[in-house]
C-alpha cells in the first residue's frame, strides 16, 4: 500500500507550532511571536492560553507568576519577574527582553483566585535566545 506522507508531515509541523503542556488539571499552550524563540536585544511577546477540562480559563482568574532564568532554574540565580497582562481573549501575555544568546528557563506558577477552580501548578518552559530570529530580516 503506497501512501502520500506529505499531508501527515504538514499536520505534524502545524501541531508543533505551539507547545502544549499538561500541568495537573490545567493545560497550557504557549507561543512567541518569534518562532518559539527569544530575540536578543529586542522584545519577544509570549502568549499563554490556559484550559481546565478542555475549556478556556480566563488568565484573570489565575494568580500567575512568570519568572525568567538565564540557563536552567537554579536557587543560586535570581530570576527576572515578568509583568503580565490578560488580553481580550483571556490569554496571559508578557514581553520578554534578553541581552544574551543561549538557553533560558521560564517558570510559570499558577494558583486559582476561586478555591477549587483548578489545582495549583508550576511548569518550566525552555526557550532559546538567538541573535538572528528573523534570519537577517528584522522588521
Amino acid at each position: 500500500m503506497k501512501t502520500n506522507l506529505f499531508p501527515l508531515l504538514f499536520l505534524a509541523s502545524c501541531a508543533q507550532a505551539h507547545t502544549a503542556i499538561d500541568a495537573g488539571n490545567v493545560a497550557l499552550e504557549w507561543h512567541t511571536d518569534t518562532n518559539e524563540r527569544l530575540q536578543v536585544d529586542g522584545d519577544t511577546t509570549l502568549t499563554v492560553t490556559l484550559k481546565v477540562a478542555g475549556k478556556p480559563l480566563d488568565a484573570a482568574q489565575c494568580r500567575c507568576t512568570l519568572l525568567l532564568y538565564p540557563g536552567a532554574v537554579s536557587p543560586r540565580v535570581r530570576p527576572t519577574v515578568l509583568k503580565t497582562q490578560t488580553d481580550e481573549g483571556g490569554n496571559l501575555n508578557t514581553v520578554i527582553t534578553v541581552s544574551k544568546t543561549g538557553a533560558y528557563a521560564l517558570v510559570l506558577d499558577g494558583k486559582p483566585l476561586k478555591p477549587n477552580e483548578f489545582v495549583p501548578f508550576r511548569t518550566v518552559l525552555n526557550l532559546t535566545a538567538l541573535d538572528d530570529v528573523y534570519n537577517g530580516a528584522k522588521p
